[in-house]
């Protein structure tokens, strides 16, 4: 680009100089400066304006001066200033280019520090809070009856703990992490999730329901195109949300089904299970990104990797404060 912008300018040159100054070219030598911008050196822009003034200027002289002088000095003096402003304008973008650099290598800096901070802060917070964990477990086992409620709310109070630095570190490291497109059984993740969420549920006394359509009529597929950790994080985030919300004795459903070209997955309330398996293909409404990352990490979270994977999170809201969280994906 450089070499080309050289050869017209100097072309440009030669035509001035062989038109006995019927024409003044001295703004075609502007790109020569704005050539600076390639240079390491801040003086380039103003030692290239000198060659093209200096171009100018022999234009006037070379090979004889313009009868019409007053239009030739005219001329050649915009021609002058155009070239000064083009040098004052490319000083400019290479002063805002190398303070773009400088803010650029702080912020891959801090990018770097934050990521160091947070595995190490990571382990560090991880590693004792497995080990209270632990610790609860087995004084639970050997506890007094009247002693069970106390070390469950602290057994309880410390997972709650674990999984939100869990959240916290993931969603601010989820830019890093890219995202499969592969094709999962949604039906499949809902199980193993509740299962999973079995032993928190038993714990607070709440029964877990799934609806799948592969229950009812294996011949109904439920497979989406996402990625499989991101889908069961999701599920998994949803069912613990719902669960901390619900009463002893209370049901949390997830419900599979198909609406249109996606697959949705619902985590609901007992309310709210009734009001899905009633409403048909209406699921709810997708919230704006700002109540999303206004709630906990944990929806936060959810919100970002159902995003990531082309999907959509909805909400519909019930009576009694409950609530029916969506996942809905694009069918395979």
């Amino acid at each position: 680009m450089v070499p080309l912008i050289w050869i017209a300018c100097g072309v440009a040159f030669a035509f001035d100089l062989g038109r006995d100054n019927v024409f003044a070219y001295g703004i075609v030598y502007t790109p020569l400066v704005c050539t600076a911008v390639f240079y390491r050196s801040r003086r380039a822009a103003w030692v290239l304006a000198a060659i093209a003034i200096a171009m100018v200027i022999l234009g006037a002289f070379l090979p004889v001066v313009n009868s019409d002088l007053p239009d030739m000095i005219g001329n050649r003096f915009l021609s002058i200033l155009a070239i000064i402003a083009a040098a004052v304008f490319m000083n400019f973008a290479r002063t805002i280019q190398e303070r773009l650099a400088v803010e650029t290598r702080r912020a891959e800096e801090a990018e770097r520090i934050k990521g160091e901070v947070l595995d190490n802060l990571s382990e560090e917070i991880r590693t004792p809070l497995h080990g209270l964990l632990g610790l609860m477990a087995l004084l639970k086992a050997a506890a007094r009856g009247d002693q069970q409620e106390s070390l469950e709310q602290v057994h309880a109070s410390t997972e709650h703990l674990l999984h939100t630095i869990d959240d916290l570190i993931d969603l601010t490291q989820i830019e890093e992490r890219p995202l499969a497109s592969e094709a999962v059984d949604l039906s499949t993740v809902a199980h193993q999730a509740a299962e999973e969420a079995s032993r928190l549920a038993r714990e607070h006394a709440i029964d877990i329901r799934v609806s799948c359509p592969q229950d009812v009529n294996p011949a109904r597929r439920s497979g989406v195109r996402g990625d499989s950790w991101a889908i069961r994080r999701i599920i998994d985030n949803l069912l613990v949300h719902q669960i901390s919300q619900a009463q002893p004795g209370e049901t949390v459903s997830i419900i599979v089904k198909r609406n249109g070209d996606n697959i949705a997955a619902s985590v609901a309330g007992p309310v709210a299970a009734d009001m899905a398996e009633a409403s048909g293909d209406g699921l709810g409404a997708e919230c704006e990104e700002s109540w999303w990352l206004a709630g906990s990490a944990r929806l936060a979270l959810c919100h970002r990797l159902a995003r990531g994977m082309n999907g959509k999170l909805l909400v519909a809201g019930v009576a009694n404060d409950d609530a029916m969280i969506t996942l809905s994906l694009p069918a395979t």
